[in-house]
């Protein structure tokens, strides 16, 4: 697993949550108290932190209509946006479900639009050179995100997508005797054609601010649990994950990226039988539930004429679905920590990054065995079904 802890910067725009220290003294005079003492603090905390971002969320979009931009609309090369739903559910100890809109953007990161840069945020993530260097690639990186906004960011999980270059007349991979697609085939604006060769998983939990950095095969992999992403959930079990490939999803969605005059019913016809964009991230192999959490977002390319614009600034119907989606995240996150407070899950501290480094490079080595021992009983197999060329695993922590 690749720890990365918060630099300076992170430490401004995705500091903790306010609430947070008052978190760790309520917690300070309760630990040796009651449970349900302990239940109420926590309680409190959570309603503090919930309200507070929506107030600033609030806020934020009112401050937002007093800025031309929003209204007429901004315009940046390097990115496009999609449009879709985050989905949670779990089946144990209580059943809960909930989802939620979201508007997401995709940057290229060898090109990134000027406000990646402006607002700091690409301080906060890798660069395109050291995304290529985890995976051994020589084409584009794609990275999925939420924008900073008013200097706040909630960002669960961002994602890399890492391409190699390869011959125009190409096909997909498949496997033999099913004709399953073992992978898809972008195409740059030059004409040029890229495979998807790696992904990567930028993961931040609430409300530590930890941060853990793996790499996975985009057709799905098991990886161990590296991060203690959510008080109501021990450590125990991994994480399934698996993702889409955007670059073909914007070039099967059929929307022209370059004409900015095109028609926003004309766009909309093209994206309805567009190809989904998706990351799913599973809980499995629990030693007591099983695969018991399923999470999920899945959308499509944003089809409107000012696709290329932030929230804030794609008009006000955007606005009004879509404005402070950081604050929002963050007002959603703790409200349904609320609620499963209240059904009575149990609430687990963290156990630090350092314990649980130990135990996921234990846990990647023996998937590595159960891997081999599967390739083997199917006779080898296809080596791209496996894991892409150059994949890079939980092999090392980084500052």
């Amino acid at each position: 697993v690749s720890l990365v802890r918060a630099s300076p910067r992170r430490r401004i725009g995705a500091r903790p949550a306010p609430g947070l220290d008052l978190r760790s003294a309520m917690r300070a005079l309760v630990e040796d108290a009651p449970a349900w003492v302990q239940n109420v603090a926590q309680l409190l905390s959570l309603l503090w932190c919930m309200w507070f971002h929506f107030a600033r969320g609030a806020l934020g979009a009112l401050v937002s209509l007093a800025h031309p931009l929003t209204w007429l609309g901004e315009r940046h090369e390097g990115v496009e946006f999609v449009v879709g739903r985050v989905h949670h559910a779990r089946d144990h100890p209580v059943r809960r479900s909930f989802s939620y809109p979201l508007r997401l953007a995709v940057v290229d990161l060898d090109s990134p639009p000027a406000w990646f840069a402006r607002s700091g945020q690409a301080a906060d993530h890798m660069t395109a050179d050291q995304a290529r260097a985890r995976a051994g690639a020589d084409g584009p990186v794609k990275l999925l995100t939420s924008p900073w906004t008013f200097g706040y960011v909630q960002n669960p999980i961002s994602v890399y997508y890492v391409y190699d270059a390869c011959e125009k007349e190409e096909t997909p991979v498949t496997e033999g005797g099913t004709g399953e697609t073992l992978e898809t085939l972008g195409s740059g604006k030059d004409g040029s054609r890229f495979r998807l060769r790696a992904c990567a998983a930028e993961v931040t939990n609430t409300p530590w601010g930890e941060r853990v950095v793996f790499d996975f095969d985009p057709r799905g992999q098991r990886v161990p649990k590296s991060l203690h992403v959510s008080p109501f959930m021990d450590a125990l079990g991994d994480w399934h994950i698996k993702a889409t490939d955007p670059m073909a999803c914007f070039e099967d969605c059929g929307v022209d990226q370059n004409d900015a005059h095109e028609s926003e019913n004309k766009n909309k016809n093209k994206n309805k039988n567009a190809p989904r964009l998706a990351v799913h991230v599973d809980v499995v192999g629990h030693p007591a539930f099983g695969d018991y959490f399923r999470a999920s977002f899945v959308g499509r390319p944003d089809a409107r004429t000012i696709r290329r614009a932030r929230n804030e600034r794609a008009g006000l119907k955007t606005l009004w679905r879509h404005a402070c989606t950081p604050h929002r995240v963050a007002f959603w996150i703790y409200a349904q920590a609320a609620r499963v407070l209240l059904a009575g899950v149990p609430f687990f501290p963290p156990p630090g990054l350092g314990a649980i480094k130990e135990k996921s490079r234990e846990r990647d080595v023996e998937l590595e065995d159960e891997r081999k021992r599967l390739d083997a009983s199917r006779g080898g197999g296809d080596a791209r079904r496996r894991r892409p060329p150059g994949f890079r695993g939980n092999d090392g922590a980084t500052v």
